[in-house]
């Protein structure tokens, strides 16, 4: 993993994927950042410029989300929020300030997050298959609009994935 410099106006984040349990055999589910290696890693991001100004900087990251359905029948994806982003310090980046939507890049279902909304802790469906199943493909978008006066830091999160057949 690549090391960043934090300078006093940075924030580095980075969000830790995984696919959690066990899928049921009929259907899969492969989670890949969009930009390679095992991490989402938001850089280096400020939340004050040298003069002490806000920069208002955002930073956008993806995770492609691959289904793979064997047998006829729906079933759901989840994304699991484990825990608040802290740094070494126990310092919080506010969960609000990171929004993510859902884009299926082929097949047909119901994404239940079409629009940018805040993440939250916990789990939440973002995918419902259609009844005859088949295989998707989910493109989940995450922003981080650093909040000003956000202190500088390497802030950490799990988010977990997982599918479900019905």
């Amino acid at each position: 993993m690549r090391r960043l410099r934090i300078g006093a106006w940075g924030l580095a984040v980075v969000l830790g994927i995984g696919l959690a349990g066990p899928a049921a055999a009929a259907v899969t589910l492969r989670v890949a950042p969009v930009e390679g290696g095992r991490d989402m890693d938001f850089g280096l991001a400020r939340s004050l410029n040298p003069q002490g100004e806000p920069t208002g900087d955002r930073v956008t990251r993806q995770v492609r989300l691959t289904i793979t359905s064997s047998d006829p029948g729906r079933y759901q994806v989840f994304q699991s929020a484990g825990g608040r982003w802290t740094d070494l310090q126990g310092e919080e980046f506010p969960l609000d300030a990171v929004k993510f939507f859902v884009a299926e890049a082929n097949g047909r279902g119901i994404v239940r997050f079409p629009n940018p909304t805040p993440l939250t802790l916990g789990e939440r469906e973002i995918f419902l298959s259609e009844p005859s199943g088949g295989d998707r493909e989910l493109l989940v978008t995450y922003t981080v609009q650093v909040p000003a006066g956000q202190r500088a830091g390497r802030y950490r999160m799990n988010m977990t994935y997982r599918v479900v057949a019905q």
